[in-house]
């Protein structure tokens, strides 16, 4: 049996376990390090003052370690004694780690296996003991000022866990054998011959290659079909769309396609031929396609060592370390240690794989602004400092396979390092919402205020950049200081007559912004948005003015000279980016039938935005990403509308490329439901919300969370929110609205309900038995008021039905496809809202492929939805074992089940008798 000693001395590790009305409350005391720890438990119910005396005086006025997610409060014990977070320590010193689970960072830190099985108590001290000792050890030869401790006080920041950072004097870590130890590499199989490769997709026909310890691979005919095909494609240089359904394995079959093609390129020396652009619509997918999808492909075909693969992002979702250094608002702030530490090594930097819990912790998005890299500012060619953006830039072009998503993809800045050969699109549907998006040039006026601070306020100000160039160039010109403020003020002036004459709108709803198309507008929109025109034309003549200045002054300092300077550059960026706002400015006064000319008004008047979109976005897409493209393969499970692709190829202008449709995977007509809630009405209705959030409610109950409910717009989500929080207090049904917390919906102990709006439509990948339920507020009609719409009436004779149906088809089938994404996965799809048009509730029918739409009571969806996935649990169940020996069951069981994501669990009740529990589902197998 395992000793536990602690690294530290006279301290408590405490774990409070809810009980309903009372509180059981379990205490290690260790005295000293290598004593046995002392345990007592205790029950706190209200009034019981002798206990909570006994607690006291057994836990003294010793430090007390707690998980942070009990959500400690020593005030309701009356006990004043220090409280250590240990999440909190994890997370300063190991940054980097992607979940905070107690579990998780045992299995991060330490190789004890049965530390699973402990109680929590003690798996807080193998934590603590892990986390200090790999710490000391870090730091045996780091140079003292560079250690923890020392930059702590140098920052002058108080931290709690300060004084336990120092590494006692001859410490050993020989009590301690169960630390994982850092740089420590992971053995790879040699699953394959590389001579095997040339077979491509038939590789996918051996399951005993692709299976793992809890996981069994089947062999799926449509995967292959997908491989092949885009293999046929690449080879012939052609452009291919194909709509494979979720379940069939889609980016399985192009990241086989794309490794095994690189590697038969590389070694035949075809740079063309050995790179591949995957494009994804989510930062959700493209973290799992690097972080898992990828290399376990590779490793299993013994490509891990070959073929190079990683993902780039747009720059301001990276952390820069210069900007951090510089960021007064952070300095003083634990938060400052977290970042710096995560960030020095430039080994980490990706914003968005900073774990949930730290960013929510350490209020990281207060300060994002003010350490991300700047887009203008940001120099990869000439930083020198150990920045994680800046060594994926430098990687691009050894790369063979580089994960991107559609926005990068469409502007690419990366081009000097990596050129766009071989393309696969995946989530390409929506290409076709927002192409619209990635062409448009935009005027923000809030942006432009901002860029007027500059002037004189940046740090350093763009009058202080001016006469440092002037310096450099020996005083030759006088810095024109004055005109630049002034012409700076008038266009402030003209900003804020702007927001004069726009609050004479007086928004009648002021719950929505305000939005509409200038030369298509509503008939009471329109003198009011003509009287703009005069306004913009003064703001537009303004910004050209301080264009002019700012851009003379420069010429003069510089004249003739190549200058490369950090500080020529920053200003020359500034320049180019008031002509892009005056620009922006007279293409919206301007008319033509290539532009749609949109204007958004903030619902508190607070901003302003002028955005001209193009609308033949096909030809940009040709022009701008894929010219130069040998192969082009677009992949969705939603390409077709209507059962056809007419509507995406125009569209995107791809008339020519070929077509390759995949039949549904799974059965989804039995293992899913799909109903409109008759009794909700409508979302206009005053009791829609009440009564949308008394159905969610009462669902939750019945399937203890494991719910998405998707909403077309913030506002409304919003208002569920208010609405449900009411309805849960005092339960322990949670609320959660952040897409950092998709993960939650996986861990079978708590009751989550994520609200979720169009962001969440796809790139949420919840297997099993982690989601049960996916609603939706409404059919997501497109207001015939939308100004691009309204636009492409006019300038291209686009019908409302085919273009409205369009936007439904494809939410309608990715709300769906959260549901089913494997054999095990099952569910209800509930609309809230199903509207008035039968037609538009057809042809979803026919898109989704799925059971027949049902209107029922909200009663009757409450009754019987828990019965329903009671048989599709026990369903998952039987097949669970059904390739499984007697004897297998009891030892590995628990694990295929969470390999898979199912919350099933088995116990040895009697010598022939299996219990199998899931959160409300329970199953005794007798053997005889």
């Amino acid at each position: 049996m395992l000793k536990l000693d602690c690294v530290l001395e006279e301290v408590i590790f405490i774990d409070i376990e809810n009980m309903g009305s009372w509180k059981k409350v379990e205490v290690l005391k260790y005295k000293a390090a290598t004593m046995e720890p002392e345990k007592e438990i205790f029950s706190f119910k209200d009034g019981a003052s002798e206990e909570n005396k006994r607690f006291k005086e057994f836990i003294e006025q010793y430090p007390v370690i707690y998980y942070d997610q009990d959500n400690i409060s020593f005030k309701d014990y009356g006990c004043t004694n220090e409280l250590l977070n240990l999440i909190e320590l994890a997370a300063i010193l190991e940054p980097y780690m992607k979940s905070f689970y107690l579990k998780d960072i045992l299995k991060e830190i330490s190789t004890l296996e049965e530390s699973e099985k402990m109680k929590k108590t003690k798996q807080m001290v193998i934590a603590l003991n892990c986390l200090l000792s790999r710490l000391w050890i870090r730091e045996e030869n780091v140079p003292l000022k560079n250690r923890l401790y020392e930059q702590l006080k140098r920052e002058n920041i108080y931290w709690i866990w300060q004084k336990y950072l120092i590494s006692p004097p001859l410490f050993s870590t020989e009590l301690y054998n169960y630390i994982k130890l850092e740089g420590k590499r992971e053995s790879v199989n040699k699953r394959i011959d590389h001579k095997a490769l040339s077979s491509y997709e038939l590789l996918l026909r051996n399951e005993e290659l692709w299976s793992s310890e809890g996981f069994k691979y089947v062999y799926r005919p449509e995967q292959e079909n997908i491989s092949k095909k885009i293999r046929e494609n690449f080879q012939k240089g052609e452009r291919i769309f194909i709509e494979a359904p979720t379940g069939s394995g889609k980016s399985f079959a192009y990241i086989l396609t794309a490794a095994i093609c690189s590697y038969e390129n590389s070694r035949n020396k075809n740079k063309e031929g050995s790179n591949f652009i995957i494009s994804t619509d989510t930062k959700e997918l493209q973290n799992q396609l690097i972080e898992k999808d990828i290399p376990k492909l590779l490793k299993t075909l013994n490509l891990h060592n070959t073929v190079k693969y990683g993902s780039i992002k747009g720059k301001k979702n990276y952390l820069c370390i210069e900007r951090l250094r510089k960021c007064e608002k952070i300095q003083g702030k634990l938060v400052y240690i977290f970042l710096k530490r995560l960030v020095e090594n430039g080994e980490y930097g990706d914003i968005e794989n900073i774990n949930y819990w730290a960013y929510s912790y350490f209020e990281i998005e207060k300060y994002l602004d003010e350490v991300n890299c700047d887009s203008d500012e940001c120099n990869l060619g000439k930083c020198s400092k150990p920045c994680y953006l800046r060594k994926r830039y430098n990687e691009l072009p050894q790369e063979n396979i580089t994960v991107v998503n559609h926005s990068l993809l469409a502007s690419w800045p990366y081009e000097e390092k990596r050129e766009i050969n071989n393309v696969i699109i995946d989530e390409a549907h929506n290409l076709m919402e927002k192409a619209y998006d990635f062409f448009a040039d935009e005027f923000n006026a809030s942006e432009i205020i901002r860029l007027l601070k500059l002037v004189d306020e940046g740090k350093p100000s763009i009058l202080f950049i001016l006469k440092k160039l002037n310096a450099n160039y020996g005083y030759r010109e006088q810095v024109d200081a004055i005109s630049i403020k002034n012409k700076t003020a008038e266009i402030q002036f003209n900003i804020n007559n702007m927001f004069n004459e726009i609050r004479r709108l007086k928004l009648k709803d002021k719950e929505y912004d305000f939005s509409d198309e200038i030369n298509n507008c509503e008939y009471e929109h329109k003198a009011f948005l003509n009287s703009l025109r005069e306004p913009l034309q003064k703001l537009k003549n303004s910004i050209y003015g301080l264009y002019r200045v700012i851009n003379k002054n420069l010429e003069d300092i510089v004249g003739d000279n190549k200058d490369k300077s950090s500080e020529y550059n920053f200003i020359n960026n500034y320049i180019a980016k008031l002509k892009g706002a005056y620009d922006t400015v007279d293409k919206f006064l301007s008319i033509d039938r290539e532009n749609a000319r949109i204007i958004n008004i903030n619902n508190e008047y607070a901003n302003f935005i002028l955005r001209n979109v193009p609308l033949s976005v096909g030809d940009l897409i040709n022009e701008r990403i894929l010219n130069n493209a040998k192969s082009v393969a677009f992949l969705s499970a939603t390409l077709r509308i209507n059962n056809s692709y007419k509507s995406i190829k125009e569209i995107l202008e791809q008339r020519e490329a070929n077509e390759y449709t995949v039949n549904p995977v799974f059965n989804i007509k039995k293992r899913t439901k799909v109903f409109i809630a008759e009794d909700i009405g409508d979302y206009r209705q005053k009791s829609y919300v009440e009564k949308g959030a008394s159905l969610i409610f009462e669902i939750s109950k019945e399937l203890s969370g494991h719910m998405l409910v998707l909403f077309n717009n913030n506002n409304r989500r919003d208002a569920f929110k208010r609405e449900l929080e009411k309805k849960i207090a005092g339960t322990d049904i949670e609320i959660h609205t952040s897409k950092k917390a998709i993960h939650l919906l996986k861990d079978r102990e708590r009751k989550v309900i994520l609200l979720g709006s169009k962001s969440f439509f796809e790139g949420i990948d919840l297997p099993g038995d982690s989601l049960a339920c996916v609603i939706f507020d409404k059919v997501p009609n497109v207001n015939p008021k939308d100004p691009l719409f309204k636009a492409l009436k006019a300038y291209r004779n686009v019908n409302y039905k085919e273009y409205n149906y369009s936007k439904v088809s494809i939410r309608m089938k990715q709300g769906y496809g959260r549901l089913v994404r494997s054999i095990y996965d099952y569910g209800y799809f509930i609309i809230l809202d199903g509207g008035n048009n039968r037609y538009t509730i057809n042809s979803i029918e026919k898109d989704l492929n799925g059971p027949n739409i049902k209107n029922i009571p909200s009663n009757e969806i409450i009754s019987s939805i828990g019965r329903d996935i009671s048989i599709w649990q026990q369903e998952n169940l039987r097949m669970l074992l059904k390739d499984m020996k007697r004897e297998e069951i009891a030892k590995n069981f628990n694990g295929i089940a969470k390999c898979n994501s199912l919350f099933w669990e088995v116990s040895n009740e009697k010598e022939n008798v299996l219990n199998f529990k899931n959160i409300k589902n329970q199953v005794k197998v007798t053997f005889y």
